[in-house]
């Protein structure tokens, strides 16, 4: 009996581990994605972005549809909003982003990811907002794979985690409690050395966290900020009040005509069926 209540136990507490990795991994791979129709239609076909941008149309707003075959406007955005592209679809050439966002009482914009509006705009229309795929795209070449011993380091107080090299943005903190040996220590896969000389080391993932180290400076929290090249911007113009108007007046007029012609089927038919009867009563 004990024999087969030690089994029992023993296979319950695979079970339990078996389950909890699972979970750990699922979580890991997780992936938000819109809560938008045409998305869900056209899953395989769209392309996973993850990127921030700001809004540049040539009119100085852009226009945010139901979707990239819809011209359907949902919304006007001013040039200078922040948005996130979680998605991409191609449409024949033209490149479209699914954005998701809360609009707030003064008409500014900022990135939502539960609530807020959903729709699909021209990617042609934003300018990406400087990240680590634009420096990595801009530094090919100079980033090479890592090979030094930042490993036997010893923390003072606290190391820094940067978006980039020269980007000014700590994402996370590494200290002596999550590093407390070698051999816990974050494994730097890649290098790149700037034009003052500093080197940097690029970490994928350490407990949750991942970004640029600079090996020469770790635990300075003001290194120097790089400024980068702007793509053109267009003037902001106010969206004019009445752009959505006609929209709403074009899919109005779009009823009517349908009503019409669905008013005009069950006329037909009603004489039609009224004509038959009399035909049938002689």
């Amino acid at each position: 009996m004990k024999k087969r209540m030690g089994s029992v136990l023993l296979l319950l507490g695979l079970l339990l581990i078996t389950i909890f990795n699972e979970n750990k991994r699922i979580k890991a791979d997780v992936i938000w994605e819109p809560e938008d129709d045409f998305y869900r239609e056209h899953t395989d076909e769209c392309t996973y972005v993850n990127r921030s941008y700001t809004s540049n149309g040539e009119k100085g707003y852009i226009i945010v549809y139901r979707s990239p075959i819809q011209n359907k406007k949902i919304d006007a955005l001013i040039n200078g909003s922040t948005l996130h592209v979680s998605f991409s679809y191609d449409k024949d050439g033209e490149i479209w982003g699914v954005i998701n966002y809360d609009k707030k009482g003064d008409d500014t914009v900022e990135p939502a990811y539960a609530g807020g509006t959903t729709g699909w705009v021209r990617l042609e229309e934003l300018n990406v907002v400087y990240d680590e795929i634009s420096f990595r795209e801009d530094h090919t070449g100079q980033i090479q794979s890592y090979s030094g011993d930042f490993d036997t380091y010893e923390i003072k107080e606290q190391i820094y985690i940067w978006t980039y090299p020269g980007s000014g943005e700590a994402l996370n903190k590494i200290d002596k409690t999550t590093w407390d040996n070698k051999e816990n220590a974050p494994n730097l896969s890649e290098c790149y050395t700037d034009e003052d000389g500093r080197e940097w080391g690029y970490v994928g993932y350490y407990y949750g966290m991942g970004g640029w180290i600079c090996i020469s400076d770790p635990e300075n929290e003001k290194l120097p900020i790089k400024q980068h090249a702007k793509e053109e911007e267009f003037t902001p113009v106010e969206p004019p009040k009445d752009i959505l108007k006609s929209q709403e007046q074009e899919e109005r007029l779009e009823e009517g005509i349908l009503i019409g012609i669905v008013a005009g089927v069950v006329i037909i038919t009603a004489l039609l069926l009224l004509r038959l009867r009399k035909k049938t009563e002689v």
